[in-house]
């Protein structure tokens, strides 16, 4: 979905016009949020406390996988989040980060509603074909809370509630590689890190 050659994730300047010119003219209006997957070293506990203090930044959910933590911005318009992404990777701790623009997203309303608690797992999707068909499908999934198309690496990154990681299991992350046109998927399992003083 980027033009040849402009990594999303690349820290050089001479990237950032291009990829913000590209969002600008392509993105969708009614999709807000951004993601950042980031990476971290000590403890995390406290890093998500500093996290939690950047403006723009919608929650912070420590992961399993190949992430410590997905951050939701509020914003996905560019150099809102360009800027934000830029704090965050100023925060003791945070080792890299990989940024991922919401494009289009499918939500079932009722699970956004009630998810008081953080999703109890990420779903990282590979897609070839028609992405928009697989947001579909991933919309009937009974525990779904969101998916949004991305570009990057991955091409969708879903939520899901659940009461137990066996329901999750059960219930979504088996069920996502059997979509037509899903090529990967990994889970990313949510955690609460402990508070030490």
């Amino acid at each position: 979905m980027l033009p040849a050659g402009v990594p999303l994730s690349s820290d050089g300047d001479k990237y950032r016009a291009p990829v913000l010119r590209f969002f600008r003219e392509k993105m969708s209006k009614p999709a807000s949020t951004s993601f950042v997957f980031a990476n971290a070293k000590g403890e995390l506990g406290h890093i998500v406390n500093q996290l939690k203090r950047v403006s723009n930044v919608e929650s912070v959910t420590p992961v399993t996988g190949r992430f410590d933590l997905v951050i939701r911005l509020k914003t996905n318009e560019p150099t809102k989040a360009f800027n934000t992404v830029e704090k965050i990777r100023t925060i003791n701790g945070i080792t890299s980060t990989q940024t991922a623009f919401s494009i289009e997203n499918v939500t079932n309303a009722k699970n956004r509603e009630e998810a008081s608690e953080p999703p109890l797992a990420y779903a990282l999707v590979k897609v070839k074909g028609k992405f928009r068909s697989v947001l579909q499908k991933l919309k009937t999934f009974p525990n779904l809370v969101e998916a949004h198309l991305i570009p990057g690496e991955f091409d969708v990154v879903a939520s899901f509630n659940g009461f137990s990681q066996d329901e999750l299991m059960e219930n979504s992350v088996e069920k996502i590689s059997r979509i037509n046109g899903v090529t990967a998927s990994e889970t990313l399992i949510t955690w609460t890190p402990s508070n030490r003083p």
